[in-house]
């Protein structure tokens, strides 16, 4: 983006890519850039199902969203997620398992979502 548009308009759709993202996800919800084009969401309470739901729906208001830059006609852009869902995990795994996602989104074509679910074994009772 910042070698065909600029540096300054790829700074104005990483902002307004940002505030799609705090206003398609709930007031308790973590939303924070974690560099260059990558964003986390923590969120909490919600099932895998939920989570899919909530990734779709901010992919596809991402992807209609007409985004204006400065001395370019506006552009369209896509986004992938990678998504980790678990329990009692060190947040060190959770983004882990989100990247691993991610990655697979891009191998597999871009512009989806990817769920890496984790359930923490429990113990066997004898």
């Amino acid at each position: 983006m910042n070698d065909t548009y600029g540096h300054g308009n790829g700074n104005l759709v990483l902002q307004r890519f940002a505030n799609i993202l705090k206003v398609e996800t709930r007031a308790h919800d973590t939303v924070a850039r974690i560099g260059g084009e990558e964003f986390v969401i923590l969120m909490y309470d919600l099932t895998p199902e939920k989570v899919d739901k909530v990734a779709n729906r901010i992919r596809e208001r991402i992807a209609a969203e007409l985004f204006h830059l400065n001395d370019f006609p506006p552009i369209h852009i896509t986004t992938s997620g990678g998504v980790a869902h678990g329990t009692s995990l060190p947040i060190k795994r959770m983004v882990d398992l989100a990247d691993s996602a991610l990655y697979r989104t891009k191998n597999e074509g871009r512009n989806q979502v990817v769920i890496s679910t984790y359930d923490t074994p429990q113990p066997i009772m004898t």
